[in-house]
C-alpha cells in the first residue's frame, strides 16, 4: 500500500475533529449504522459481538473491553483497540438500558465511538488523547468500574 499523502493525513484529522465536535452533542454510538464489510479502509478487520442478555453480563464485557483498551493503548495496538469497541459498543448500549444509566448513552457511548472511528483510520494519536477521556467518562458513569 502507497504512503498516505499529507493531504490524506489532514483529513483524517478533520474528520476526525468534527466527529469529536458532533459526537458528544447527543449522537449515540449505538445509532450509527455498523460496518456490512468485514474489513474497513484502513485494513481493520470488523468483528461480530454477542449482546450481552444481562446487566451483569454487560459490566463484565464492558470491563474485558476498557481493559483491553488500556492494555493495547501503549504500543499501540490499533487492532486490538478496534475491536474491543465493538464489544464496548455492545455493553454500553445494554447498560444505557437499565434505569439510571442514561449517562452511559450521553457520556460514555459518543466516546467509543471516538476511539472506534480513529482506530478505523489507524489514527493513534486520537486514540492516545480519546482512550483516557473515555476511561473518565466510563469511570464516572459506572461507579462499579472504579474498584
Amino acid at each position: 500500500m502507497p504512503p498516505v499523502p499529507r493531504t490524506s493525513r489532514a483529513l483524517r484529522g478533520l474528520f476526525i475533529a468534527v466527529a469529536i465536535a458532533i459526537v458528544p452533542q447527543g449522537v449515540s454510538a449505538t445509532e450509527q449504522p455498523s460496518a456490512t464489510s468485514e474489513f474497513h479502509q484502513g485494513g481493520v478487520k470488523h468483528a461480530e459481538v454477542a449482546e450481552p442478555k444481562t446487566f451483569d453480563e454487560a459490566m463484565q464485557l464492558f470491563k474485558a473491553s476498557l481493559a483491553a483498551v488500556e492494555g493495547a493503548l501503549a504500543a499501540p495496538d490499533i487492532a486490538v483497540i478496534h475491536q474491543a469497541t465493538y464489544a464496548l459498543e455492545a455493553a454500553a448500549k445494554r447498560i444505557g438500558e437499565e434505569p439510571g444509566h442514561d449517562s452511559v448513552k450521553d457520556s460514555v457511548a459518543p466516546r467509543i465511538e471516538i476511539v472506534h472511528l480513529a482506530s478505523e483510520l489507524g489514527d493513534a494519536d486520537t486514540i492516545r488523547s480519546a482512550v483516557p477521556a473515555l476511561v473518565k467518562a466510563a469511570r464516572d458513569a459506572l461507579p462499579k468500574l472504579r474498584n
